[in-house]
This record gives structure tokens, C-alpha cells and sequence, in this order.
């Protein structure tokens, strides 16, 4: 599935940021609405020309996001923008 449609109802995606060149793995940005806070996460989209493979994770058949602890979200973001063979600076993160 592609990321962009993986919305569970309390992580809200502000934006995909990362989708890897083969379209198997994402990162996005968004608020866990629990909290309100924004945090990164991560998933793996399965085949995204196929709407009924869900990726991981998924639960009940829906699709999620793994989403990392709000104390890392400093330390991702210094990674992302470092990162050698991605220029992330274009997203504004």
C-alpha cells in the first residue's frame, strides 16, 4: 500500500518525509493524537500496487505506523538531514 494512505485514526501524518527508491519502506512526520505531540514514524508498505497488502504494522487489517519515542525526535532529525545518500533538507524537518 502506499504510505500516504496508511491514516490510522490516532497518528495523524503530516507528511510522508522518506520513501525508500523501491517504495518498500517510509517515514513520515506526524501528531499522535493521544499527546498531540510530533513524532516520526516508520513502516514497512508492503506491495504498494497492491491495495489489499497492508504493509507492517497493520492491525485488524489496518494499517499503522511504528511510531518512535517523542525524546528521539531531536536526535531523528539530526540524523535525516546528515544522512549521506538522502537530502532531506528540501522537506523542511
Amino acid at each position: 500500500m502506499k504510505p500516504e494512505n496508511a491514516n490510522p485514526k490516532n497518528f495523524i501524518v503530516d507528511k510522508v518525509i522518506y520513501t525508500s527508491p523501491d517504495g518498500n519502506f517510509s517515514i513520515a512526520k506526524g501528531e499522535w493524537v493521544e499527546d498531540e505531540m510530533i513524532r516520526f514514524a516508520f513502516r514497512w508498505n508492503g506491495d504498494i500496487n497492491n491495495p489489499s497488502d497492508k504493509g507492517y504494522p497493520s492491525v485488524f487489517d489496518n494499517p499503522m505506523w511504528f511510531q518512535l519515542p517523542y525524546d528521539l525526535r531531536d536526535v531523528l532529525s539530526i540524523l535525516i538531514r546528515e544522512s549521506d545518500p538522502i537530502d532531506l533538507n528540501k522537506y523542511n524537518i
